[in-house]
């Protein structure tokens, strides 16, 4: 991925941040990453990573209707043809690859990771193939939804719903919730969606503990760990509540607004660490999703 295309992603989010914090009503700019989460529209895995924050904004910014994207033979495959002039939109492939190498006069074999760009594109631009109905969810005044609950029960991490705050406590290994009857509508989203876009966020930080994926934490507020920590959670929270099609659009806690001027000021002196916290909490939802996949019968690309 050249460094055109990483300075747009990056430039579209912290002009959000911006224009948010100057009239004072900031919300995270990653709302735009509700609805469908992007998949393949030949092999229907879910899209992760950096790939998700590349082909939403895409979507947002083209006003595409559908969440469906492929390669030109992918397309071809499912019968369908790319329509004259439409631009291809690049993602990031990377896998580990092996070879062999003669250490000692002994035969070893050694792994590196591989990366390239691929071409996609969207559903909008080609002819010959309809997407599929997605179920729609609904999200009611009810603060349970269905399949966001099969997943917080699926995910092995422990939640205790008690108190006024939600949080992670790495010492004893626990998110800790506020009663579900606690939550309330705001004007953007109503408790059900509060419930589980806050969920989803501890469950970002949990991934993070030794036992799991191994991030490193901040000791208080305004040390520069602990707001890159925050921000991976957040975008955690912002890919599976894309993943489960509620709409990302709730108002920050007010935790949050006691670091968030901090966090945007690491992240406009160095943009590669947004990319970082998105890889993050890419490798956060495949973690959660592996946890889950027997349940959900959910795979990701």
């Amino acid at each position: 991925m050249n460094e055109l295309d990483t300075s747009l992603i990056t430039d579209n989010i912290i002009s959000a941040i911006e224009e948010g914090l100057a009239e004072g009503n900031w919300t995270k700019p990653w709302r735009i990453l509700g609805g469908e989460r992007p998949l393949n529209a030949l092999t229907n895995s879910l899209y992760k990573g950096m790939n998700i924050l590349i082909l939403k904004f895409k979507e947002d910014r083209h006003g595409y209707t559908t969440p469906y994207w492929a390669g030109i033979r992918q397309w071809n495959r499912l019968g369908a043809k790319v329509l004259p002039k439409e631009k291809h939109t690049k993602i990031i492939f990377h896998e580990m690859r092996t070879y062999e190498s003669d250490v000692n006069g002994e035969t070893e074999n050694r792994t590196y990771p591989f990366m390239k760009t691929l071409r996609v594109w969207n559903a909008d631009q080609v002819k010959g193939w309809e997407p599929p109905k997605l179920e729609e969810i609904t999200i009611s005044d009810d603060i349970y939804i269905e399949i966001c609950e099969r997943f917080m029960e699926a995910v092995p991490i422990k939640v205790v719903w008690k108190g006024n705050v939600a949080c992670f406590i790495p010492s004893i290994n626990e998110v800790h919730m506020p009663p579900r009857e606690q939550f309330l509508q705001t004007k953007d989203g109503n408790a059900a969606y509060n419930v589980y876009s806050t969920a989803f966020h501890e469950f970002g930080h949990a991934t993070g503990h030794e036992s799991r994926l191994n991030r490193k934490f901040g000791k208080k507020h305004g040390d520069k760990a602990y707001a890159i920590e925050e921000l991976v959670a957040e975008i955690t929270s912002a890919f599976l509540c894309g993943q489960f099609g509620i709409a990302d659009k709730t108002t920050p806690r007010p935790d949050h607004l006691k670091y968030i001027e901090h966090w945007f000021k690491i992240v406009k002196e160095n943009p590669q660490i947004l990319l970082k916290a998105a890889a993050d909490a890419g490798k956060a939802v495949e973690y959660l999703n592996a946890t889950t996949e027997k349940t959900l019968g959910q795979k990701a690309a």
